[in-house]
């Protein structure tokens, strides 16, 4: 079977794809983590040689890669991108490797100046990235409409799709539909943790305004989960 997980950062990915990347040799999973690395791709090609996607990539992205089975975890957008500013804050570069200006950002700034940043590359993370994601935007150089919010509904009408808060049941209906093992670690936190209930006020209504579509596709995806 080949499986595609359609991976949105801070919502538990890298723990996810660890644990369905064990069921795969190597020579089947497919070594492209990121939307743009597909840019020029032979999906025919890749299609043929792995079985196994997952990463930062668009949903039709996916669907080029023909994908059976395409699974991915939704978080509530706000403590989503409080995640988001706890993981890019207290990243450390390997030796050699140059800081994207979102990580940057955030090692730079408060939580209140973050969000409050105008560098687009920051705003991908910050505003509306499950939508964007869903919808076939993510990184690439598209404005974002309320369309972009339909299409992902209707794009998640294909995706196994299941919550952060419920994940022991999801992973439990992906290993029961598919006959698969998925054994979780946790990978890729923050020591440093801002907390959602930390926030002032303002700020939480600051990063709701940023994030209308995403907080409406959750609530309407929740009863799934």
């Amino acid at each position: 079977m080949k499986i595609g997980f359609l991976h949105i950062p801070k919502a538990a990915g890298m723990s996810f794809h660890d644990a369905l990347a064990a069921n795969f040799p190597q020579s089947e999973i497919c070594p492209l983590r990121h939307d743009g690395q597909y840019k020029d791709a032979d999906f025919s090609a890749l299609s043929s040689k792995y079985n196994f996607f997952s990463g930062h990539i668009n949903f039709d992205t996916f669907q080029k890669l023909e994908v059976e089975k395409l699974i991915s975890i939704v978080r509530d957008p706000i403590d989503r991108i409080v995640s988001v500013y706890n993981y890019h804050h207290n990243y450390e570069p390997r030796d050699g490797e140059t800081l994207m200006p979102n990580v940057l950002s955030a090692k730079n700034n408060s939580f209140s100046d973050w969000i409050r940043t105008d560098s687009k590359a920051v705003m991908q993370d910050l505003s509306n990235g499950m939508v964007r994601q869903l919808s076939s935007i993510y990184c690439r150089n598209s404005d974002l409409t309320r369309s972009n919010l339909d299409i992902a509904l209707k794009n998640i009408e294909q995706i196994d799709l299941f919550g952060f808060s419920s994940i022991e049941s999801g992973i439990a209906r992906i290993e029961q539909s598919y006959n698969l093992s998925i054994k979780m670690r946790v990978l890729n936190t923050s020591t440093y943790t801002k907390r959602t209930e930390d926030i002032s006020d303002q700020d939480l209504a600051y990063v709701r305004s940023l994030n209308e579509l995403d907080i409406e596709l959750f609530n309407s995806v929740k009863s799934r989960f």
